[in-house]
């Protein structure tokens, strides 16, 4: 209820004063589909980069083809401190801008994933024998067809959207029992 509570109170310009439980939910419920549905965040990516472009016209800049993140991280100054540098492991936003076409990176960049989110209808891809779909929506993961074990990358045509159940039945029947621990798939 404290949940509840601390909605109603951060949506008070939203919500009428006593605003029903099913008020608070719907609210909650459709700020949650706007912020995490694939299709809504590449909306909102691409009304980020046109505003950027546009103010970038306006100051006589060029035009940023980058998604709206890769341009505001690479712009970000390196560190001073070379002591801290050498602690911080993580590679730089510029070093990465283009791991998802080299094999051997498991990263899938956010606007690569929604496309493939909204490619797949937001929806298990797998096949069974039969050939029908399994369709299923939830536990919804990010798969790539051919492992990035054997030499897959992070391309768009290399990834697939599969239920958990189907991602772990997939990796264990290409990389074999050992890896994970799933039955067959249902029929």
């Amino acid at each position: 209820m404290a949940k509840l509570e601390t909605v109603r109170s951060l949506a008070w310009h939203r919500l009428p004063v006593n605003a029903s439980l099913e008020q608070v939910f719907e609210l909650a419920l459709d700020l949650m589909i706007e912020k995490n549905h694939p299709s809504r965040r590449r909306e909102r990516r691409e009304r980020v980069a046109a505003y950027r472009n546009q103010k970038a016209r306006e100051n006589g800049q060029a035009e940023s083809k980058t998604e709206p993140r890769q341009a505001t991280m690479s712009a970000r100054p390196k560190q001073a401190n070379p002591k801290a540098e050498s602690q911080d492991l993580r590679p730089r936003r510029s070093e990465t801008r283009n791991r998802t076409t080299v094999t051997g990176v498991r990263y899938v960049e956010p606007a690569i994933r929604d496309r493939v989110q909204v490619r797949d209808q937001g929806q298990c891809t797998f096949k069974g024998s039969d050939g029908r779909r399994c369709g299923s929506t939830r536990a919804l993961q990010i798969d790539h067809v051919r492992p990035v074990a054997l030499g897959g990358d992070g391309t768009e045509e290399n990834l697939r959207v599969l239920c958990a159940y189907h991602n772990r039945f997939e990796a264990e029947r290409l990389l074999g029992a050992a890896y994970r621990g799933a039955g067959p798939p249902p029929v």
